[in-house]
């Protein structure tokens, strides 16, 4: 409680005194009044609504032993400065005291209790007044709730809020200024303690923004760092705004200064991981645009220079025919180094070093003292080396220049290894895509001789084939004299292997014009049927040597079909060649209808047939069914692979059924 005395006076109450009691009665002000007994002689309206006591209940009552307490754990400390107000006899002020009204409401009074005294000067009574400082208590506990949470929130947020006087030069911070600076809180704070702390390179900085806000009374936020007296660093966030005079003059400056320390590692953190990722993009980016080995690493080590801040590499990759490493891509190297290391052996003791290092990244590479003295010349200061590797093999190296103060970072180091391992995939797949492309060439251009051959040598056996076949068929007919049945025979056969041989060049020929894409179709209207019997002579020699029977089931008045006749006429004769070929004896069946709006032709024989899962190998190039050294059955795997060709060309399909021992049934269908 404070106190604030003086000495008591007499009362004197004039004779219309019921009127200074009516003015005591309206003020808002409580007031009491004690004989010199203790006893209530006066208790105004006011003090009916402070207590909660009417008057009734208040006068004629002792205070002392009357009037029940109702302040809380304070009562006896109210009766006792009542007493040495009445011992002292000087006027003393007190409170804020709780109260409790008779209803259970809390409130807050203080109070001046004023001694009265007689005309003789004695102790005659006490006068009080009462305010009730209820809501100015309640307005100061919630302002101290809010300086709590203030300062609760500024910890919280490593903030602090600052003023400064710019004429008393006082600096005043809140707790957390002096948190943030690592400051004993019973330091005296000033302008010049709080400058100095601020790192060297940023006070220039710092000064200038504090100039601004005071010449144009704006401040714009800036950032710096502070170095505490441990010397660790932090990095701080400001902000102010100023104070005017009367006069318009900047008097103070106050504002806020936030600790943003842990925000900054973590947007270092967040560059360091884009700054590697970007790396690695970039890296992927120019192996997958480029084609060229060349470009691919020129655009690498520009990365590579711009993500260690260098300015001067290389790139070299190994070049086994010559035994050297061989400089590919450079920037930065001066021409006198330049030409001292275009071209290293391998043998170099550095580079048999650096072949033979474990370690992907090479801090200290070795180099000649020669190399050495011209760096020096030149003023590079470090040079770093990292392997180019692929599947577990140097391919080449890259070298970086650096300044003599830098250190590499060990998650650094692992970005440039893995960027070492990307590059050093890539160039190692591109050489094998490069040497695969080389040969491809070579048997593109092999197999053209190939094709170029097969159509020559075809056309050159076709020519003395015709006459050997013609003289065959003469002699044959008897047309140069009759010939006994031996003659005959070996006329028959002469004949019967030429149209054979016939039909083998006229293969290897499709083929070979089929893959200059210079093959040309016919199409006009025909009739299958008349295709069908044609072929059926064509192929009859052979299938009387094979004492085959053959059945035709073509339907009559088959429609009319858009093809080419002789190359239908070669599916047709393969299919049967087909079926005399796996069925020794036995029956064929040739049969055509019409489905719909196509025909179906349909090959069959009683032959050895294949597994189901197999017949759709027995339209690709040189499939044999049995194709064992001591295979029984002749062929070259062509016939029904063209087969399907011209099929295709006339927009027909072609397929096989067939089952084990039983037979098989090559379909074809031709739309009409």
């Amino acid at each position: 409680m404070s106190k604030e005395k003086s000495r008591g006076y007499t009362l004197n109450i004039p004779e219309n005194k019921e009127f200074y009691i009516t003015i005591l009665d309206s003020i808002n002000t409580g007031v009491w009044a004690v004989d010199k007994n203790e006893n209530v002689i006066f208790f105004n309206s006011a003090m009916e609504r402070i207590s909660g006591l009417k008057k009734s209940q208040a006068i004629g009552s002792n205070l002392m032993t009357d009037i029940p307490g109702h302040t809380i754990n304070v009562e006896a400390q109210f009766r006792n400065l009542y007493l040495n107000v009445k011992k002292l006899l000087e006027t003393t002020s007190y409170g804020p005291i709780p109260i409790i009204a008779p209803k259970g409401d809390l409130s807050y009074q203080s109070g001046v209790l004023i001694p009265q005294f007689d005309e003789n000067g004695q102790y005659d009574g006490m006068i009080c007044t009462v305010v009730d400082t209820t809501k100015r208590k309640q307005a100061e506990k919630a302002l101290h709730g809010s300086e709590l949470r203030l300062i609760r929130a500024q910890k919280i947020a490593h903030m602090g809020d600052w003023e400064y006087d710019i004429e008393a030069d006082r600096y005043v911070g809140s707790d957390e200024v002096y948190r943030i600076f690592d400051i004993d809180p019973a330091t005296e704070l000033s302008y010049k303690l709080l400058r100095e702390m601020i790192h060297s390179d940023d006070r220039d900085n710092a000064d200038r923004h504090t100039k601004s806000l005071i010449e144009s009374g704006m401040g714009e936020p800036f950032e710096h760092r502070i170095v505490r007296s441990d010397g660790s660093i932090r990095h701080i966030y400001s902000q102010g705004e100023v104070a005017f005079d009367s006069t318009g003059k900047v008097v103070k400056l106050f504002g806020i200064m936030l600790d943003i320390t842990e925000r900054k590692r973590v947007e270092d953190e967040l560059l360091k991981k884009n700054r590697n990722l970007s790396i690695l993009y970039s890296t992927a980016s120019i192996t997958t645009e480029y084609n060229n080995i060349d470009d691919i690493l020129s655009y690498a080590l520009t990365d590579l220079l711009d993500y260690q801040g260098s300015k001067a590499g290389g790139i070299y990759l190994i070049d086994k025919e010559s035994d050297e490493i061989v400089l590919h891509a450079h920037k930065g190297i001066p021409d006198e180094i330049l030409e001292k290391v275009r071209r290293v052996p391998l043998t170099e003791p550095n580079v048999v070093a650096a072949m033979t290092s474990k370690d992907v990244f090479i801090k200290e590479p070795g180099r000649s003292e020669e190399i050495i003295n011209l760096e020096k010349k030149y003023g590079i200061e470090k040079v770093i080396t990292i392997k180019l590797q692929a599947r577990d093999k140097v391919i080449g190296f890259v070298n970086v220049t650096l300044s003599a103060e830098y250190e590499m970072l060990e998650e650094d180091a692992l970005v440039l290894e893995s960027v070492g391992k990307q590059v050093g995939i890539v160039i190692e797949n591109l050489r094998l895509f490069n040497e695969t492309e080389k040969s491809y060439e070579e048997l593109k251009s092999l197999d053209k001789m190939k094709d170029e051959f097969l159509s020559n040598v075809s056309h050159e056996l076709k020519t003395p084939l015709v006459s050997i076949g013609g003289y065959s068929e003469v002699l044959n007919a008897g047309a140069l004299g009759a010939l006994n049945e031996g003659q005959k025979k070996a006329a028959y056969a002469i004949v019967r292997n030429a149209n054979r041989l016939e039909r083998l060049i006229n293969s290897i020929l499709y083929l070979s014009i089929e893959e200059s894409g210079k093959m040309i179709y016919t199409l006009k209207p025909l009739q299958i049927a008349d295709v069908i019997e044609h072929s059926v002579l064509d192929m009859l020699p052979q299938i009387k040597k094979n004492n085959l029977t053959i059945k035709k089931q073509v339907s009559d008045n088959l429609s009319l079909i858009k093809g080419d006749e002789k190359k239908l006429m070669q599916v047709i004769s393969n299919l049967i060649d087909n079926a005399i070929k796996f069925a020794p004896s036995g029956d064929m069946i040739i049969s055509a209808h019409e489905d719909d709006d196509k025909l179906h032709i349909a090959v069959s024989d009683t032959g050895i047939g294949i597994p189901q899962e197999e017949t759709n190998n027995l339209f690709k190039r040189f499939y044999q069914a049995d194709a064992s050294a001591t295979r029984k059955y002749g062929g070259t795997g062509l016939g029904l692979y063209i087969s399907k060709l011209i099929v295709d060309a006339h927009n027909g399909e072609i397929w096989a059924e067939s089952e084990k021992g039983v037979g098989t049934t090559i379909h074809m269908t031709l739309p009409k």
